[in-house]
């Protein structure tokens, strides 16, 4: 019988197997499954054991054995692994929601964000800064960047990410969302059920917000909020239900849950075919996957190591602020 403690921290799914990594604070276990049955005894992990080579090692050595990977990309597949545990582990410590009050910008700043924005080629140096900290993935983090904006217009676009477990799915859009100001990414969660999602949003505007769940398996009974909130089924977006609660005398009272506006809803998912009326509210993007860039990646990660400074964003405040410039300003919708 599982200790009602231990809970499932993440999920790496291939092919054939499914890995389970379960926190039971403060060490963790990890099981393999082959097809739903367990064939390997569960290995107890330290925490952030992720961060240790010789933890890592081990997990790789564990997955050659049973035919998980493949000599010649394993230690890729571990370094984006690792990335995405340790996104999770940030994620669960700092909590789900963000609310953040905006920034008034200040005159120096003002100034920096009206220089940035006329930058003729402000694309292009906004991607030279993603290159910093992202390795290769040049579509799909600049065209992700722009789809994260769609928030501000009136038409908004929901990307789903697709490609095998650590791929660096989560890693891309949570360190893209970085460029985004803080007080607008309303929900970062790996998964969510639908009374979360449902209560967390009570009474607030979505306009301008961005939701992302990085695992759509983590979130499929809050499939029924999500589609309508995505698509702007009610008039004016947003959500209008109603439930039921417990009063504190125990009796059971009608509620009515409300919000307004429709935000981008970013997800990410293993599954090739995902449920028919969401994927049409969404554009698909796949993570490159091929040899050649996990070599690239491998080369990333171990220059990174070693110049570490030259891997940190000089932009993120910049590109935050322009935007923050422009809302201030007025967007007009795109044509």
């Amino acid at each position: 019988m599982t200790d009602k403690k231990t809970i499932i921290f993440y999920q790496y799914v291939s092919d054939k197997f499914t890995v389970i990594f379960e926190k039971n604070s403060p060490r963790f276990l990890m099981k393999i499954f082959h097809y739903g049955e367990l064939i390997t005894s569960p290995l107890e992990l330290p925490y952030a054991f992720w961060t240790k080579p010789k933890y890592k090692g081990e997990i790789i050595n564990i997955f050659l054995e049973q035919g998980i990977w493949v000599k010649e990309v394993a230690r890729g597949k571990m370094e984006n692994l690792a990335m995405e545990l340790h996104t999770q582990y940030e994620t669960e410590k700092s909590g789900e929601i963000m609310q953040e009050k905006p920034k008034e910008l200040t005159e120096a700043e003002k100034d920096r964000a009206i220089s940035l924005l006329n930058h003729p080629k402000l694309m292009n140096i906004v991607l030279d800064d993603m290159d910093k900290i992202i390795s290769g993935e040049p579509h799909n983090k600049l065209l992700l960047f722009l789809i994260y904006c769609s928030a501000y217009l009136n038409e908004k676009i929901h990307p789903r990410f697709t490609g095998g477990s650590s791929g660096g799915k989560t890693y891309l859009m949570m360190n893209v969302s970085n460029y985004i100001p803080i007080e607008d990414i309303l929900i970062k969660a790996t998964r969510m059920t639908g009374k979360a999602l449902e209560y967390h949003l009570q009474g607030k505007d979505l306009n301008g917000k961005i939701i992302i769940i990085s695992e759509f398996e983590g979130a499929q009974d809050a499939i029924i909020s999500l589609r309508p909130l995505m698509s702007g089924d009610q008039e004016g977006g947003g959500l209008n239900l109603m439930t039921v609660e417990k009063t504190a005398e125990g009796n059971i009272v009608a509620k009515e849950l409300k919000c307004t506006g429709t935000p981008v809803i970013a997800t990410a998912s293993t599954q090739l075919k995902l449920d028919n009326e969401f994927e049409n509210r969404t554009w698909k993007l796949e993570i490159d996957e091929s040899v050649e860039h996990t070599e690239e990646v491998m080369k990333f990660i171990a220059d990174k190591e070693v110049y570490n400074k030259k891997h940190k964003s000089a932009l993120q405040n910049d590109v935050q602020n322009a935007i923050r410039y422009l809302k201030l300003k007025g967007i007009k919708e795109t044509k």
